[in-house]
């Protein structure tokens, strides 16, 4: 009876369900305790709030649900407003004087209160409401090109969002430890596999859906998406050059760092993997140049224009496009505030794809150089689509290689791939020329699981991991907090403070380049000595790295909803005006800004660190199971640091569902 019970035990913790439960059930018991111990009465708060570009003092403000919030507004400077879209409250200030506009954002139509101070009660009506304990308020008058980032945060206790996440992210490391000894490992340590050296490939999507087989690779399909995307490039660079400079009102900023940031980062990358590089506009004009036709001609198709030199040895692997990635981050703020920087940026991105093209063999670009690939590149290993092989074997013997070097009136792979050798998504860019020349019919387009990629094969990828999400942090830290000091260290567009931007670059290229790798490396020494390995350092370090790469993709994704929530109808009405000309295409041009769903966000965000705390902890795991080849040494080896994955998740969990300071 008792082993019956173990046994049952087992397969309750190891199943998918009983995690799940056992981790709603505790949230569930510590936010109920939470209440049952918040015996707080209501009570008034008047806060005298001073109005600043950019920024708000206090920029933090704390209540209880049913506190009376008094507001004395006052204005430093020029004009500015207190919108907090959940309460349908927008205060205008205006200096010099004591009176406060206050307008209702739902009822546009009803002319604004002049009041002394504004009174509203902490708390919503509802049970979402009652969920909701994090909102925040934005200015809505235009007050100079930071404009964009000038907000704070009202955070409401008892906060569910944070108990319940802080709940959840000590739970995970632990039912994951025990997974894998109950499960001996579990099914993390023996997945079911069914591609070339060990990789998890679920379906193929040509064998379910002939017809996607046959439309995907068509060239007339590529050239016209293709086309399409280098045509709207050439309109958002138009814009950006003799448009406004309002970045809220120039299609330049809107559309590149609110959709396509979105789009790329939250949805395309983790679904499809490198699947932007089937549309990318960049290489479209080099591609023509060095195949003279947007088609293949009959025997022509190994014939390039161009020099078609090899790319320098040297410059091979990460290192160049990290660097490259590093350098135009850290003059983030300056692409999007500025219109004209976004659009020069992209000109000039395109013409080194191009003149790149003209000397190098094939998408050397695109593979060494490119920008987004660091992005994309790196982060595709954990999406979910993969072109592989059917069959291994059949790949195995073949001895012509067709795929590599063209058949007939077929391309060669423009990235130097053979499909056989293909074992990880950063490499192949999806583009479908190997479904043309494999003279095997052996190419399939695989969904996998989320998460499943291997880890950094050289530390050139280790440190990609690294830059990657140090940079996804120092955006959330300078773009989302709610910190004016923060917005001054990268404002070049305004006050132009080189000095504080100089101290942020070198923090920035510090921690990215030396010191979080240096910890990396500490943890994965410590790691060693606990489970006394003779295991090179070097493995140990890139096992590490691995963990990172699921969590840098989860914090981009918290930091690209932001945009996205609050920017979209700015959005559309710049595709309506796309350089601010007061045209009125699509009749949306004068549409009121309203947010989507800013009461959710925090809720998306927090989920997203939680999902990448979750997948970084298998991931690393996995890369020490690699390396040492028993289950629970590799839960031992990879402790320490799963401690430092689990202490990030929880400060940005603070960060995204409360706030790290304030009242």
């Amino acid at each position: 009876m008792q082993r019956s019970h173990r046994k049952s035990l087992r397969s309750f913790l190891t199943g998918r369900v009983g995690p799940a439960a056992i981790m709603l059930g505790a949230v569930a018991a510590v936010c109920a305790t939470a209440a049952m111990l918040d015996h707080g009465l209501p009570q008034v708060r008047r806060i005298r709030m001073e109005f600043f570009r950019y920024g708000t003092d206090p920029y933090v403000i704390r209540a209880r649900r049913g506190d009376e919030i008094v507001l004395d507004m006052h204005s430093r400077d020029t004009g500015h407003s207190f919108f907090l879209q959940e309460y349908d409250l927008d205060a205008k200030v205006t200096p010099g004087t004591n009176l406060v506009e206050v307008f209702h954002p739902s009822r546009p139509e009803v002319l604004p209160e002049r009041v002394r101070q504004v009174v509203f009660r902490a708390g919503r009506s509802g049970w979402w409401g009652r969920l909701c304990s994090k909102a925040r308020f934005r200015c809505h008058v235009y007050c100079g090109p930071m404009h964009g980032f000038e907000h704070g945060d009202f955070v409401l206790w008892p906060n569910w969002l944070l108990l319940g996440a802080l709940t959840v992210l000590v739970l995970l490391p632990v039912l994951g430890v025990l997974r894998i000894v109950l499960g001996s490992g579990g099914r993390d340590s023996s997945p079911k596999v069914s591609g070339a050296g060990g990789e998890v490939l679920k379906y193929d999507l040509f064998a379910r859906f002939p017809r996607l087989k046959a439309l995907y690779p068509n060239r007339r399909v590529r050239d016209w998406l293709a086309g399409l995307m280098t045509a709207g490039l050439y309109i958002v660079v138009l814009a950006g050059l003799l448009g406004t400079k309002m970045p809220g009102r120039n299609l330049a900023v809107m559309a590149v760092w609110v959709v396509w940031l979105f789009l790329v980062t939250v949805l395309v990358t983790p679904l499809g993997g490198r699947l932007w590089c089937y549309v990318c506009p960049l290489p479209f004009f080099g591609d023509l140049l060095q195949r003279r036709a947007h088609a293949p001609r009959p025997g022509n198709a190994k014939r390039f224009a161009g020099f078609a030199r090899p790319w320098p040895g040297f410059l091979s692997g990460a290192w160049l496009r990290t660097f490259l990635f590093l350098g135009m981050g850290t003059f983030s703020t300056l692409l999007a505030t500025s219109p004209r920087a976004t659009a020069w940026v992209l000109l000039g991105t395109t013409a080194a794809a191009f003149l790149l093209a003209t000397v190098f063999e094939l998408r050397a670009f695109c593979r060494y150089v490119c920008p987004i690939n660091t992005f994309v590149g790196l982060y595709a290993t954990t999406g979910k689509l993969a072109m592989r092989p059917r069959d291994a074997g059949v790949c195995a013997r073949c001895k012509v290689s067709t795929c590599l070097r063209g058949a007939g009136d077929n391309y060669p792979c423009p990235y130097g791939l053979r499909l056989g050798d293909v074992r990880r998504n950063s490499d192949c860019g999806l583009c479908g020329e190997c479904v043309l020349t494999c003279a095997s019919d052996n190419v399939g387009l695989w969904v996998r699981p989320f998460g499943a990629g291997r880890a950094p094969a050289t530390l050139g990828e280790g440190w990609q991991a690294v830059v990657m999400l140090v940079l996804a942090v120092a955006y959330c830290i300078t773009h989302l907090g709610p910190w004016p000091v923060c917005r001054d260290w990268v404002d070049l567009v305004d006050r132009k403070r080189w000095d504080l931007f100089l101290g942020y670059w070198s923090v920035l290229w510090g921690v990215a380049l030396l010191g979080l790798p240096l910890l990396l490396a500490v943890l994965a020494a410590l790691g060693r000595c606990l489970v006394h390995s003779g295991v090179s350092l070097r493995r140990l370090f890139l096992a590490n790295c691995a963990a990172l790469v699921p969590m840098g993709l989860m914090v981009w994704v918290a930091f690209a909803v932001a945009p996205a929530v609050t920017n979209l109808t700015f959005a559309v009405s710049a595709l309506s005006d796309p350089f601010g000309w007061n045209w009125d295409l699509l009749g949306t041009a004068n549409m009121a800004w309203r947010q989507v769903w800013p009461s959710g966000l925090p809720w998306i965000q927090t989920t997203a660190i939680l999902a990448g705390v979750g997948y970084g902890l298998r991931s690393g795991w996995r890369g020490w199971l690699a390396a040492m080849g028993e289950p629970r040494r590799a839960v031992a080896g990879f402790g320490p640091a799963a401690v430092f994955l689990v202490g990030l998740g929880a400060w940005l969990v603070v960060f995204f569902a409360d706030s790290p300071a304030g009242l």
